[in-house]
């Protein structure tokens, strides 16, 4: 009977001690993980493996699957991608990459495996704009691009700016906006702050890039911090860019302390502007212009709801005309309006233009701009 129990306990304390073994076994040696770019299966020299809970793929399969050329210096272990204007640097043991001259931070550093450069699959997904996915059930880290990746156009030297242009900047300065202005073979980028208290606000255009169908300018908006020292004068941040001119729309993306940046609506080019409030631009009649019994006013609104009210006054306070009209929200909208005097108005007499928007909190007038005309013509 104990002869029986110690040969049964024995039996069952040997399984006992087998069973963790095996299971060690088999986790040890699990299937190898595959890599597909794009739907290819690539057979890298060195296959992806997981460490600490992060992919590592070796970088030259990959990248050069990609369509990026990598170039190695042995001295000082570093390693330069590039696929068209974009720059990838990094060093073999170091977990920060710089990539378009930012420092990019990776899980783990980038290091030598038989020989070649294994760097985690994630910096793949963020550097060269593909997606990067793993499958548990197949063991295969799946990359796949995301979209085309843009040629980033660098800025053209001008030297002194033509007088056109510096007049365009000038009076674009009290806007919030991103324009263009296409002037003998060169397409200038402008994109202003409007009027600020105080400094410490910038705007800096960081990358102009080029895509099959458009242009991409990415702004940076810079505002002063709480406590910050900054001059107490009014400003009117702005930066300008040249390209090469090109039929390819722009559009703008912003960063930093703004997350849009307005456009133009209903025209191509910001005109002159003759008379202004903030969210009001008038080009169109100039203070002391002549006007006859009908005559049209022009502009850019970015205002609530859109809607630019306007009246029309002869020299006593009599209202002659009045209306609406609508530009923007959000952008600046091109609007326009016919105004009409009556007959009995004598040639030569004063008229007031007033534009201007009403308050959504109280109904209160905002924006006003006064404009003061004279009638002539038909109606003498």
């Amino acid at each position: 009977m104990h002869i029986v129990n110690k040969v049964l306990l024995f039996s069952m304390a040997l399984m006992l001690a087998l069973l963790p073994f095996s299971g060690v076994i088999a986790q040890e040696n699990p299937e190898p993980l595959q890599i597909t770019v794009n739907e290819t299966i690539l057979e890298p020299d060195v296959p992806p493996f997981i460490e600490a809970g992060r992919t590592l793929v070796e970088m030259r399969a990959v990248f050069s699957a990609l369509g990026a050329e990598l170039t190695w210096d042995a001295e000082a272990k570093t390693v330069t991608a590039t696929k068209n204007e974009l720059e990838i640097f990094l060093t073999i043991g170091e977990t920060t990459a710089i990539v378009q001259d930012e420092p990019y931070e990776m899980d783990v550093p980038a290091r030598i495996v038989d020989g070649r450069t294994v760097v985690p699959a994630r910096f793949v997904s963020e550097s060269l704009g593909a997606n990067v996915d793993w499958d548990e059930t197949t063991r295969t880290v799946t990359i796949t691009t995301l979209e085309e990746r843009p040629t980033v156009i660098p800025e053209k030297e001008i030297g002194e700016l033509p007088a056109a242009i510096e007049d365009w900047v000038d009076y674009s300065s009290t806007l919030w906006l991103g324009q263009e202005k296409s002037y003998e073979g060169t397409l200038y980028i402008l994109v202003t702050y409007g009027e600020q208290p105080t400094g410490g606000y910038e705007v800096d255009i960081q990358k102009v890039a080029e895509y099959e169908d458009k242009i991409v300018v990415t702004v940076r908006f810079t505002e002063p911090e709480e406590g910050e020292p900054v001059s107490l004068a009014l400003t009117y941040p702005y930066d300008l860019y040249a390209i090469e001119d090109t039929d390819k729309p722009v559009t703008y993306e912003a960063v930093g302390a703004k997350e849009y940046v307005p456009t133009l609506m209903g025209i191509d080019e910001l005109p002159p502007i003759v008379a202004e409030s903030r969210g009001i631009k008038v080009f169109k009649p100039a203070a002391g212009s002549v006007v006859t019994d009908t005559f049209t006013v022009e502009g850019v609104a970015n205002v609530f709801e859109g809607t630019v009210l306007y009246s029309l006054s002869d020299s006593e306070g009599q209202e002659l005309d009045s209306g609406f009209t609508t530009g923007a929200m959000g952008d600046w909208g091109y609007f326009d309006a016919v105004l009409n005097i009556p007959e009995e108005i004598e040639t030569g007499e004063a008229l007031l233009l007033e534009l201007y928007t009403r308050s959504a909190k109280d109904g209160s007038i905002e924006d006003l701009i006064e404009i003061q005309l004279e009638i002539k013509g038909d109606n003498a």
